[in-house]
């Protein structure tokens, strides 16, 4: 979420007062030509309406600079312009609108000071409704920029009050008090029509700053996921490509020494270590398969005979630390439907895991079970390890949470996200004799007839 100072910064607020300018200018903009179509059609009027009066000549002069400054705004709205730079209209932009807006202003402001004094009853009217027409447009039209809005018709109002004071007659105080309350309600509209507008705006931009962090936070996480997820692999084939390492090393060895029954030996490590990459290849297949699919491929498997297979595998581990090794395999029912690389991925994780966790020990033993639970296969994996601590405990399934000085955090990671997608659940407990536990459950394959 976006914070206040992060609302309140200088490039927000700069990017807040770009937005309102454009959008003020925007609606000017919109009307502008129709506006000035407006006070040269006016004007016209005034012309021939003035036409054969005493004082046509004024008319004209009048009419001539309204038509003449209205016509120019016109054409230099209709004339392309090159696209601006970014950043929206400028002060200067401002500053010009301002100055076009009071001098038209003026000149209907001079309207009543001009003529009203020497005008029919019929041309007063006229001046009336001119005035009031163009005060009242001008103002609606010009409401999204204040400044702008009363630069027109504040000289309109200004013009007309004076003239209507000069005129003496009392009839004209009502008409007076008329002008100022209509100018007064208008003026009230414009500062209400503006504050809305600048209230959008800032909840706009706050809107699209609070997307666009959001959107930074989803591409930070995403790299975070693409870093984990590549962290992931990588911490999975390290184990069978090591492990082939060791087989064909064991093979070079026994050829150096020239045992003379070194062959079947060597020939039953290569076959080994065939096995391993070959593993370390199916390990890749079925990660990308299950990133990219969100599923497991699965099948019937016997978790005995993955426990075995995973032993197996990883013997040479358990013999370099020098760990004792027992399996408890009690469970009548232990076929499940499970992806067989997958959840041999997790009890390598977890074997290694114990292997780790008592390197400091005296005494190193490792405890595999695996026995029914309501409808369920549940495997252990006991060790005889320093413990995890409590502090840390609720956290050891989070992604790149480690205990280990050179871990990374994705291996238990990894194993709840395959144990949940196959529909059971992890967990560890601390022993009463001290170590750790790591225990998950998976469904039982319904028996067959």
């Amino acid at each position: 979420m976006t914070t206040d100072d992060e609302k309140r910064s200088p490039l927000a607020a700069s990017h807040q007062i770009q937005r309102l300018r454009a959008e003020q200018f925007s609606n000017i903009l919109r009307h502008t030509q129709g506006v000035m179509l407006a006070n040269i059609c006016n004007a016209s009027v005034f012309i021939a309406a003035s036409w054969d009066r005493p004082y046509r000549a004024r008319a004209l002069v009048w009419g001539a600079l309204v038509i003449g400054m209205a016509a120019f705004v016109y054409l230099r709205r209709r004339t392309p312009r090159p696209p601006r730079a970014a950043g929206g209209p400028s002060r200067r932009g401002v500053i010009r609108a301002g100055l076009y807006a009071a001098a038209l202003g003026s000149c209907w402001g001079a309207l009543p000071l001009l003529f009203l004094e020497d005008a029919t009853v019929g041309g007063k009217l006229l001046i009336a409704c001119l005035c009031s027409g163009m005060l009242g447009g001008g103002a609606i039209v010009m409401a999204s920029l204040p400044s702008a809005a009363i630069a027109f018709s504040g000289p309109i109002v200004l013009g007309s009050l004076l003239a209507l004071l000069r005129a003496g007659d009392r009839d004209y105080y009502l008409t007076i008090i008329v002008l100022l309350v209509y100018s007064a309600v208008l003026l009230r509209a414009v500062w209400n029509y503006a504050d809305a507008l600048e209230q959008r705006i800032r909840t706009q931009v706050e809107a699209e700053a609070k997307a666009s962090a959001r959107l930074d936070r989803l591409h930070a996480s995403g790299l975070q996921a693409l870093g984990g997820m590549a962290s992931g692999l990588a911490h999975e084939i390290v184990q069978p490509l090591a492990a082939a390492s060791n087989y064909v090393e064991a093979s070079r060895r026994l050829l150096r020494n020239g045992a003379a029954d070194a062959a079947p030996a060597v020939e039953r490590n290569l076959q080994a270590a065939a096995q391993q990459i070959v593993h370390a290849g199916e390990i890749i297949a079925r990660l990308r398969e299950f990133l990219l699919e969100g599923k497991p491929a699965l099948a019937p498997v016997s978790l005995r005979g993955l426990i075995e297979e995973t032993c197996s595998v990883n013997r040479p581990a358990l013999e370099k630390a020098e760990a004792d090794l027992q399996l408890r395999l009690d469970a009548a029912q232990d076929t499940v439907q499970a992806d067989r690389v997958q959840i041999m991925q997790v009890l390598s994780n977890l074997l290694r895991n114990a292997v780790d966790a008592m390197a400091e020990a005296g005494e190193r033993h490792v405890t595999i079970a695996c026995h029914n639970e309501d409808h369920t296969v549940r495997v252990d994996v006991a060790d005889s390890g320093t413990g995890v601590a409590e502090g840390v405990r609720d956290r050891l399934f989070e992604p790149f949470m480690t205990t280990k000085p050179r871990g990374m955090g994705v291996g238990l990671a990894m194993c709840r996200t395959i144990i949940e997608a196959h529909g059971g659940r992890i967990w560890m407990e601390p022993n009463a004799a001290g170590g750790s536990t790591f225990s998950f459950v998976l469904p039982c394959e319904p028996r067959q007839g």
